[in-house]
């Protein structure tokens, strides 16, 4: 039989012109319960010992489609294989493993082409493995194609496609070796992770999904218990950042002490507060009388007037502060609530961007999600569970992973250094705190800076020679950390400098001033990088210093000159608020302490 006549026999349509022959082959492939509908158009072209080979392949799935397209070309030519492989791979929803191995052997004018596709799916796994095998012997054409799948429901197929099905055995009497077990990619891949990314529309609807929830089964035992206070959508969302949006967790517990539940919430007072029966009422900040239609307060009792409200949460939100906005009276923590705070804003872009700033804090608090990091991405993805894997954003296809060195000492949640200062301010819960030893910035204020200094084991030389490795090591490590730090510190300032710049000239421009009369703002940046560069500097000449009275000295100055370097960066990033007077100031005590230090240890 020709090679013709075999290709008509196998239902083929077949076209001869001057010795070239073109292909071509339709197969389709139907799996029961999950349909599978599969196009294979293959077309050979034979030209004397020439074969090009062009393969276009599309697999679509039910419910969660995949689009694959595959283009393959192979020439043979004088025995040597030119290989070209595109692979396109569109998943509608998500993309969890994608596992792509070709092989490729020439003996004696016959090419070996082995394929095998994996595509794996969140929710309905679905593996796919495809192989397929092209032998190419004196001009006749044998294709195997093997299609498996199988789910983590039920695994069924109605049609296995062979050589053998046409009458056909494998032209040596190879035996087919395409069965490939399928294993599980999370025992497969150490790095398996279960995410999904979400846009923010459903992020809010995941959280608003929450709040219904826990706002449903309170409203259950308000009706059950009516002592108990009734908790709004806007409480709901302050106990669930409180508690990181745990349901259950915060249902138990309102079920046994609602009153203490709210009181470590910070939504009620530790004691309750004296009834107001007056009519008007003096404001303690404005320190005028309003009407009481003209005043509101929360659950702590404390009234202020609506303007002083309205101007303090604009102070807030100036700061980045949100979800933590809480009661203007002294030493009261009672927070505000959603509701209470739009009610009393009455711009458009304040209100917005308070729900921003609302809507990253819930993000950040939720254990399941993080946002992805990739510039100009709203995109977040969603865990399976909470845990520190490499994820990639659909979006932008930004590859990180969700682990955070620092987390607040008092309140524990996710924090960022923005800025070159390492006194840190938590927009949560306001709490000042040292960036290098997280230890309460009082400590930190005028007093030693402990946390720059290493302290030495005296009994040392007495020790092992692996402690002392040990502590050598150590001692390294303490301090390339605070040299590190301050590198990095004098990178973030630079974007401080920039946006000093851009201030100067919005405020040159709006006649607020002249160029001169803000050019203190730019001395003081450079000042502070000057005097942060010497600070850098002085831990490597610390770490070679000869232990005694002499590095105690310096150890000592160079922590002075830490506290005012700390003291000039929190008042440079703070430019807009801080007074004239008061940063000059600082400049020039931090001018000298870095003199002292420079004429004392460093001189020629």
């Amino acid at each position: 039989m020709n090679l013709v006549d075999l290709l008509v026999y196998l239902g083929l349509n077949v076209g001869l012109v001057e010795r070239i022959v073109c292909l071509t082959l339709t197969l389709k492939v139907g799996l029961v319960e999950r349909i599978v509908c599969l196009t294979l158009t293959l077309k050979v072209v034979l030209v004397e010992r020439i074969v090009c080979l062009t393969l276009t392949l599309k697999v679509g799935l039910v419910e969660r489609i995949v689009c694959l397209a595959l283009t393959l070309k192979v020439g043979l030519v004088e025995r040597i294989v030119y290989l070209t492989l595109t692979l396109k791979v569109v998943l509608v929803e998500r993309i969890v493993c994608l596992t792509l191995t070709l092989k490729v052997g020439l003996v004696e004018r016959i090419v070996y082409l082995t394929l095998t596709l994996k595509v794996g799916l969140v929710e309905r796994i679905v593996y796919l493995t495809l192989t397929l095998k092209v032998v190419l012997v004196e001009r006749i054409v044998y294709l195997t194609l093997t299609l498996k799948m199988s789910e983590e429901e039920e695994y069924d197929s109605d049609m296995d496609y062979s050589d053998n099905d046409c009458g056909y055995a494998d032209y040596y009497n190879v035996a087919d070796d395409c069965d490939v077990e399928i294993i599980d990619p999370s025992k497969m891949d150490v790095e398996y992770f279960v995410f999904e990314c979400l846009t923010v529309e459903e992020v809010e609807r995941l959280l608003n999904e929450s709040v219904e929830s826990l706002s449903n089964s309170v409203q259950v035992i308000y009706y059950m218990c009516v002592s108990i206070v009734q908790i709004t959508p806007s409480l709901a969302k302050v106990l669930l950042h409180s508690h990181k949006w745990c349901v259950q967790d915060i249902v138990l517990k309102y079920r046994g002490d609602s009153a203490s539940l709210l009181v470590v919430s910070k939504i009620k007072p530790s004691r309750p507060p004296a009834p107001q029966t007056s009519t008007h009422h003096a404001c303690d900040v404005c320190m005028l009388s309003h009407e009481a239609d003209n005043c509101c307060g929360l659950a702590c009792g404390h009234l202020f007037c609506n303007l002083c409200w309205s101007m303090h949460f604009e102070v807030q939100i100036a700061q980045g502060i949100s979800t933590g906005i809480a009661c203007m009276a002294q030493n009261c923590e009672v927070l505000a609530p959603e509701d209470f705070v739009l009610n009393l804003l009455s711009r458009p872009k304040l209100r917005e961007k308070y729900q921003q700033f609302a809507f990253c804090d819930y993000v950040q608090s939720h254990p399941e999600l993080r946002f992805c990091p990739g510039p100009n991405c709203q995109v977040v993805v969603r865990a399976k569970e909470p845990c520190a894997k490499r994820v990639i954003c659909t979006a932008c296809s930004t590859v990180f992973c969700s682990a955070v060195p620092f987390q607040c000492p008092r309140c524990h949640i996710c924090i960022e250094k923005n800025g070159g200062c390492n006194h840190m301010m938590c927009f949560s819960c306001k709490h000042d705190f040292c960036w290098m030893c997280l230890g309460d910035w009082k400590t930190h204020g005028s007093e030693y800076y402990e946390c720059s200094r290493f302290k030495e084991n005296p009994n040392i030389a007495q020790e092992s020679v692996l402690v002392q490795a040990r502590e050598a090591l150590k001692k390294y490590l303490h301090y390339y950390e605070r040299w590190e730090n301050h590198c990095k510190s004098l990178k973030l300032e630079e974007q401080t400098l920039q946006n000093i710049k851009a201030h100067i000239h919005k405020k040159v421009m709006d006649c607020s001033g002249t160029w001169i009369d803000w050019q203190y703002l730019l001395h003081a940046a450079f000042l502070l990088a000057k005097c942060r560069y010497t600070l850098q500097y002085t831990y490597p000449y610390a770490y070679y210093m000869e232990p005694g009275p002499r590095k105690e000295l310096f150890e000592y100055q160079q922590a002075q000159l830490e506290a005012e370097i700390e003291n000039l960066s929190w008042k440079v990033e703070r430019a807009e608020t801080t007074h004239r007077g008061e940063l000059e100031n600082q400049m020039d005590v931090a001018e000298k302490r870095r003199g002292t230090l420079l004429k004392d240890f460093l001189k020629a």
